[in-house]
């Protein structure tokens, strides 16, 4: 009902037919992203697309004009308000974590006489899964978790096994853990660390809440515990991900430009550094063009982003909180 009271005055006021290229647009996004409506709810998804048109079409002019280093696109989310996008797909109805009050385990102590590299890439080495996709459900924490464990097993053992978010979803509720409401990777690191965690082969990505099928018998992986970094520490980061591994972050989302992020490395100024929405895993991190980035693996498909992935601006005060809760499993 929300919806459809927030877009009546815009459906009053559009009596004008809808533009050919703006409708080719539109039956293109229903094709590629297999979308139907009713008659009722097409006419607003409609009308919601066009807002988001307009959006992305403002932004790539700055792009084009050099005015900002990345580019946006319409992408799967194209047909959803940004109301509607923070309040399905981003972290809500949850405490804040507390940095410096959820370790476990242990805090982060820098390897003796270690050298970081410049840059670095894990996809390159083998030891990232591919993108997957969350859905309409906030289990960004949970394939936050996974991949790191998923990448840090492989760094170990040499072997890549696709471990099962879902079982995080189902199983780790009584760590703290709210399913498809939200959750954070320390309390899914604590889970695995009692339980292990199954393979996704054995237990697939529903993108739901559902009853608990874990099975000792077909785990993928198990850690010791986690390791918690300092807050606000890019260069801390910068070590841990070139010397160990990929790292679990937290980062703000919430602003609109996040949702249609396209290519190029994302550097919004209405992003916060103390507002965690999401959670991310940083693979890698480079400089492109004179400008640093920390390379994201997201979990919205691989039709958002660089094929999945963004390039989020490096050493620029901890952008949209990066490095505001850094966190990896150890093994």
């Amino acid at each position: 009902m929300k919806l459809f009271t927030a877009v009546t005055s815009l459906l009053m006021a559009s009596d004008k037919l809808i533009p050919d290229a703006l409708k080719n647009d539109w039956d293109s996004f229903k094709n590629v992203a297999g979308k139907t409506y009713s008659a009722v709810e097409e006419q607003i998804r409609l009308n919601i697309f066009k807002t988001n048109k307009l959006f992305v079409d403002e932004y790539d002019k700055l792009y084009e004009s050099g005015a900002i280093p990345f580019k946006l696109k319409l992408n799967p989310f194209a047909d959803l308000s940004h109301e509607e996008f923070l309040n399905t797909i981003l972290l809500h109805n949850i405490s804040e974590p507390q940095p410096q009050q959820s370790v476990r385990e242990a805090n982060y102590v820098s390897p003796e006489n270690v050298k970081v590299p410049d840059e670095i890439d894990w996809r390159k080495k083998g030891v990232v899964t591919p993108v997957k996709n969350q859905g309409n459900c906030a289990s960004c924490w949970t394939f936050s978790s996974a991949g790191a464990i998923e990448s840090h097993h492989a760094i170990k053992n040499g072997n890549l096994i696709p471990l099962s978010e879902q079982s995080l979803i189902d199983c780790s509720k009584t760590y703290g853990t709210l399913g498809c409401e939200g959750g954070w990777m320390y309390q899914a690191y604590n889970y695995v660390k009692d339980n292990g965690i199954d393979k996704e082969e054995s237990y697939p990505y529903k993108g739901m809440v559902d009853t608990c099928q874990h099975d000792d018998g077909k785990q993928g992986a198990s850690v010791n515990g986690y390791i918690n970094m300092p807050s606000g520490n890019e260069e801390l980061l910068k070590e841990a991900v070139g010397t160990i591994g990929p790292v679990s972050v937290t980062l703000d989302a919430s602003v609109p430009s996040f949702q249609f992020y396209s290519e190029g490395i994302y550097e919004e100024p209405k992003c916060k550094n103390n507002y965690p929405t999401h959670a991310v895993l940083v693979v890698g991190y480079g400089t492109e063009n004179g400008r640093d980035y920390w390379l994201i693996k997201n979990s919205w498909g691989t039709k958002w982003g660089e094929n999945g992935y963004m390039k989020l601006a490096r050493n620029k005060n901890n952008h949209c909180g990066i490095a505001y809760w850094p966190c990896f499993p150890s093994m």
